[in-house]
């Protein structure tokens, strides 16, 4: 009887892994593997040899590379001591803080950049388009992204190597090289990783302010397939980018996997430093200021200018962005606009949360399936837009499939990692009583496992939500008028030179994000990051 329930398991868990890796196969491997097909290697080797070709590659990727590594060292340099600061002191509003950190990162792409475009234009500055402009917007996402990991890594650093350090009188840059550094750089390298690819991978920005001379690989494959009509120029430039970034996700895979194994030495919200140290270290005191000035400036923006916007405290755009002068302008009802973004989002996030779960449940163990979630981070929303529409164009009759696997992918990797994460810290000696009184594996899983994680289901089901309700790449690749989402419609109404309307779409996504995400961080942010 026993051998027959373990037979009956392996076949479960093999049909369990079968349903995990079945929309990798279905929506990753089998279209990229029809686009290597599709533009075959002679192809390739007249792509290299044509000239304005390999003029095309040289550029997009020289400014990829530029804009990546430097928007990753400027985050890096901003984030990373705002972490310390935020994991060792104890400070008035530092859940707030935290809070909008959270906000940042998540906040759609379209937004933040819009947000910084109308700022600066307040403010009467014109050059802030071009490199520096898409330095600053990506900096604005990513260094919220490498304070949270660092802050989150101070709780693994021992108070009495702190306390033996005082007493010693160490000096603080001893402290930092001795101590701090070596609990918390890991967990930044990740962080200053993640940064250079999801800037290397940069779209909106680049497109909105970059200008011609700052167009990423993105955009030169959208460009390539759009404008030019090439399409295998486009798949090439799409395929040599996920050549590219292979290395940068194996480091960022390997590290992560690595990190997750960190000893659990917790301080229990401990702060080493008070109320009082933070107020006498001016230097904590200004760059934590900053900080939190720098990434509100598009949260106050956007309300400026949609209450604002027409010179008086008038919400009359908002009734005009649901009249039939934006049916006219942009081809479908505002209303319209708005269910499209919700469907597709609450698609998405069932499919995420789904499969992460499924991940968990059959091949926790199982390292290959985990380097399979993580595969859309080497793969873009444009590229994924790009092979799937190739692929599956004549297959499905609409193109909302294709934007809801889009979708699904680029929240999939946070999704999986936090869940995966969370399970991890499930006490290990619940899952052995259960196994001793012979428990089964579904009854572990569903009564034990699932309820001491609850709050990080909650958590990442509204991350994912909030992620695939911002997705602008994927979704301007191949949309048509009858799948706006908001995100494309701000961009539509800015084309149309319609700002009014651009900043009551933007405001609309801008308080359905700002809620959602404020719901689940304002309570337990900090006892969620630690």
């Amino acid at each position: 009887m026993a051998i027959s329930n373990e037979l009956k398991w392996k076949l479960f868990k093999g049909l369990g892994i079968l349903a995990v890796l079945l929309p990798f196969i279905l929506f990753l491997f089998v279209p990229l593997i029809y686009s290597i097909w599709y533009i075959n290697p002679f192809y390739m080797y007249t792509f290299f040899n044509t000239q304005y070709k390999i003029k095309i590659f040289e550029f997009s990727l020289e400014n990829s590379m530029m804009q990546g590594l430097l928007s990753a060292l400027c985050s890096f340099a901003i984030g990373y001591p705002v972490g310390i600061i935020i994991g060792l002191y104890q400070f008035k509003f530092k859940n707030v803080l935290l809070t909008l950190s959270y906000i940042a990162f998540f906040m759609p792409s379209i937004l933040m950049v819009f947000a910084f475009i109308e700022f600066f234009y307040l403010l009467h500055f014109y050059n802030f388009f071009g490199l520096y402009g898409i330095i600053l917007v990506n900096t604005a996402f990513n260094a919220p992204l490498i304070a949270i990991f660092t802050s989150s890594s101070t709780d693994h650093i021992p108070v009495s190597l702190i306390y033996s350090a005082k007493l010693l009188k160490a000096n603080i840059i001893k402290i930092f090289r001795k101590i701090y550094f070596p609990y918390t750089y890991e967990s930044a390298l990740i962080g200053f990783i993640l940064a250079f690819i999801y800037s290397f991978m940069g779209f909106t920005a680049p497109l909105m302010i970059g200008g011609t001379s700052n167009y990423t690989m993105e955009i030169w494959i959208y460009i390539l397939y759009k404008s030019f009509f090439d399409v295998k120029g486009a798949v090439t430039v799409a395929l040599l980018q996920i050549l590219i970034l292979i290395i940068p996700v194996v480091i960022y895979f390997v590290l992560s996997s690595k990190s997750m194994y960190l000893s659990n030495l917790s301080r229990k919200k401990e702060k080493l430093y008070s109320k009082r140290d933070y107020k006498k270290s001016l230097g904590a005191y200004v760059l934590v200021s900053l900080y939190t000035l720098f990434i509100s400036i598009p949260f106050f923006t956007i309300l400026y200018y949609t209450l604002f916007g027409s010179g008086k405290l008038s919400f009359s755009p908002f009734l005009t962005l649901f009249s039939n002068i934006t049916t006219y302008k942009i081809g479908i009802p505002y209303i319209n606009v708005i269910i499209n973004s919700l469907f597709f989002s609450s698609i998405a996030m069932f499919l995420s949360i789904g499969i992460s779960l499924i991940v968990l449940y059959f091949a926790e163990e199982l390292t290959w399936i985990k380097i399979s979630i993580v595969l859309p981070l080497i793969v873009s929303p444009i590229v994924l837009a790009l092979v799937n529409y190739m692929f599956y164009i004549n297959i499905f009759t609409n193109v909302w499939p294709i934007i809801v696997i889009a979708q699904t992918m680029v929240s999939l990797p946070i999704v999986s990692r936090l869940i995966d994460n969370s399970i991890k810290m499930v006490p290990k000696n619940l899952e052995y009583s259960a196994m001793l009184l012979h428990t089964r594996r579904s009854d572990i899983f569903f009564k034990i496992k699932l309820p001491i994680i609850k709050y990080t289901l909650i958590l990442s089901s509204m991350l994912s939500f909030v992620m695939a309700l911002g997705e602008f790449g994927a979704t301007f690749f191949i949309f048509t008028p009858l799948f706006t989402t908001i995100p494309v419609s701000i961009y539509e109404f800015q084309s149309l030179r319609d700002f009014t309307l651009a900043y009551s779409s933007a405001s609309i996504l801008f308080v359905i994000t700002f809620v959602i995400l404020y719901i689940v961080f304002s309570k337990e942010a900090y006892k969620w990051q630690s």
